[in-house]
């Protein structure tokens, strides 16, 4: 009786084992079952891995080389569009772009009314206009009589960058040297001339004083040649030259011709450099821009850029910018730069053109900087003049540099300081 019950029991008790095993072995295949359909699910339907999403994404991504190529040959009518096309390797291409239409629009109209303003008509005249803190190009126009579509007046052609090479030699100074705007200084004979005797450091009863400031609101030669010949010499105003992106490319997605400074050994020589008063130093108009946007931006040089984006038909990002700057002077360089550029407009060689800018309601929160230059080209047929600057709005921060040059004929028609003003004017009122 006990054995048979005991056979029975473990016959009972084997075939229980037997079915929660085979119930374990098909809820594991229902399962493993399961975790297969959600893989595939997730393959087909679910986004993808972000690293695989990158690397796609970097396959089609077009090299910033290859974007300065394609623009080089572009007339500059065409890549100041808010929206352009252009073939790559078969396809078709849309540039997105960083100007602003409203402004565009507004140089547009000023070169136009220019060149039809009779014998006072500009040879040249050229604007640029960026945003100091990102490089943004906002705004870039110019007509030059050489009648070749391709060759822009803003970007690929140099002129002699005359006083405006002040703005560097006055950085170098003060944060080399130990200059301050304050310093007293003195020079002897005219403002705007440069002879070897006025280098000397003689004094008469003739000789002038004057501040570093003052000095560089009125752009005067011999004290800016002073500090070139005796404080800066060769090593530093090839330094500081070089902080500020002269004798190298400008890495731009657009081609910008090198600007260049050569300088010799000769002392008289460092003097002419130092204060502009040279044909050898040449600059192109978008760089003039960049330097007054490092001065604004506490001495920070950022790169500028015309391209904020690039897709295809597929509505791919084929290439993005990606915003980069050097330090070209230490922030308490700029801001004291930046105050004698403020006298200049105030009370220097752009004063007449702004006259009426503090009275008036556009411009009152504005501060404004800038620096005038004005040189012959060695026929003597174009009287070059260039004003640079920067205008900030105090209460929203919204702020432009820019650079305007006029090539004037036989007759000197709307001077380059009379078109900055109007182009802040404009700006703050309607463009911004």
């Amino acid at each position: 009786m006990n054995d048979y019950q005991s056979s029975g029991y473990l016959k009972s008790y084997n075939r229980n084992i037997r079915k929660k095993k085979r119930s374990k072995k098909k809820k594991l295949f229902f399962l493993s079952a399961l975790i297969i359909l959600f893989l595939i699910f997730a393959f087909i339907f679910l986004p993808q891995d972000e690293n695989t999403e990158d690397n796609n994404q970097k396959k089609l991504l077009i090299p910033k080389s290859k974007i300065n190529n394609i623009l080089k040959d572009m007339p500059e009518s065409e890549i100041t569009n808010k929206y352009f096309t252009s073939r790559f390797e078969d396809e078709v291409i849309v540039f997105h772009t960083t100007i602003n239409k409203k402004l565009q629009t507004y140089l547009e109209s000023e070169i136009s009314t220019a060149l039809n303003s009779g014998y006072a008509s500009p040879e040249t005249i050229a604007f640029v206009v960026i945003k100091p803190d990102t490089g943004e190009i906002t705004g870039m126009k110019g007509y030059n009589s050489v009648p070749d579509k391709n060759i822009s007046p803003c970007t690929k052609t140099l002129y002699p960058a005359a006083s405006i090479f002040k703005i560097i030699t006055a950085a170098a100074a003060i944060e080399s040297q130990g200059y301050s705007p304050e310093q007293r200084l003195f020079f002897n004979g005219g403002k705007y001339t440069l002879y070897k005797r006025q280098l000397s450091q003689n004094k008469s009863r003739y000789t002038n004083y004057l501040r570093l400031r003052d000095a560089f609101a009125q752009s005067v030669n011999p004290v800016f040649g002073k500090l070139g010949y005796y404080d800066l010499k060769k090593d530093k105003l090839l330094k500081y030259s070089d902080n500020f992106c002269f004798n190298s490319d400008i890495p731009s997605d657009i081609f910008v011709k090198s600007s260049i400074l050569e300088i010799s050994d000769s002392n008289y020589n460092w003097a002419e450099i130092a204060c502009g008063f040279n044909n050898t130093t040449k600059i192109s108009v978008l760089h003039a821009a960049m330097i007054n946007a490092a001065v604004i931006n506490g001495g920070t040089l950022a790169t500028p850029y015309l391209i904020k984006k690039i897709v295809d038909d597929k509505k791919n990002i084929r290439y993005k910018n990606i915003k980069s700057s050097t330090s070209a002077i230490k922030e308490s360089t700029a801001e004291k730069v930046s105050s004698m550029m403020e006298r200049t407009v105030r009370y220097g060689t752009a004063k007449r053109a702004f006259n009426e800018y503090r009275r008036g309601k556009t411009m009152k929160n504005i501060v404004i900087g800038g620096k005038t230059g004005s040189i012959s080209n060695r026929e003597n047929t174009i009287r070059y003049d260039w004003f640079t600057g920067f205008a900030k709005d105090k209460n929203t921060k919204e702020s432009i540099a820019f650079a305007v040059l006029v090539g004037h004929g036989d007759y000197m028609g709307t001077r380059a300081a009379e078109y900055g003003r109007r182009l802040i004017s404009n700006y703050f009122n309607n463009l911004s």
